[in-house]
């Protein structure tokens, strides 16, 4: 693990410490990490109410965002060490900025967020908002207008914040319902899942 860059105005030692630290846990669980993974510091990512957020770019990089001015340290270096183990999990899956033109569908793009999601509250002791799902009844509905989205869909709206349904985190939540359904039905661990394709986890569901 090498940190490229750092945010700014910050201590690198302290990001070196917490990192290397996070680094160690998460290859004991995951260890087919890559040893040289690179990480870099783009607040572009910054999901500003947790001070934090991340995106896996590639098999070997993954990027990091950190509001230094975010007010609890204690919050926002737990957020940080669960962002990070989320974008652990993505390289581990495959899942990154490099399968951008893979054309994957939207359902299978919630069901690998929610994977990596369940493994962050899992292993990362998280609770994002992104993690919670309303009634069966509900998220059974998003799943179905999930999958009926075309190719070209606004994955901002669907995977963020949709206005028109005044909803957060539609296709995250969906996902970790869709995950939480395979655990339960396999009894397998979110480890284990690490590298199924989408659509063998939307078979382990047992939705239909």
């Amino acid at each position: 693990m090498e940190i490229i860059k750092y945010p700014e105005n910050v201590m690198n030692e302290t990001f070196d410490k917490h990192i290397s630290q996070w680094n160690n846990e998460v290859r004991l669980l995951l260890p087919e990490l890559p040893s040289d993974l690179k990480v870099e510091f783009n607040n572009e990512w910054l999901i500003p109410e947790f001070g934090s957020g991340g995106f896996a770019t590639s098999t070997e990089k993954i990027e990091l965002a950190f509001d230094d001015n975010f007010k609890d340290k204690e919050v926002l270096w737990k957020n940080l060490k669960a962002s990070y183990f989320h974008e652990c999990y993505h390289v581990v899956q495959g899942f990154t900025g490099q399968d951008e033109d893979a054309h994957i569908s939207a359902l299978e793009n919630a069901i690998l967020e929610g994977a990596a999601t369940r493994f962050e509250t899992t292993y990362a002791d998280s609770d994002p908002g992104w993690s919670h799902y309303p009634e069966r009844e509900k998220v059974v509905e998003w799943v179905k207008l999930i999958k009926g989205l075309p190719e070209n869909y606004d994955w901002q709206k669907w995977k963020f914040y949709n206005p028109e349904m005044n909803e957060r985190w539609i296709m995250y939540r969906s996902g970790v319902f869709i995950i939480d359904q395979a655990l339960d039905k396999s009894k397998l661990d979110i480890i284990d899942l690490v590298k199924m394709p989408a659509k063998e986890l939307l078979a382990l569901a047992k939705l239909d």
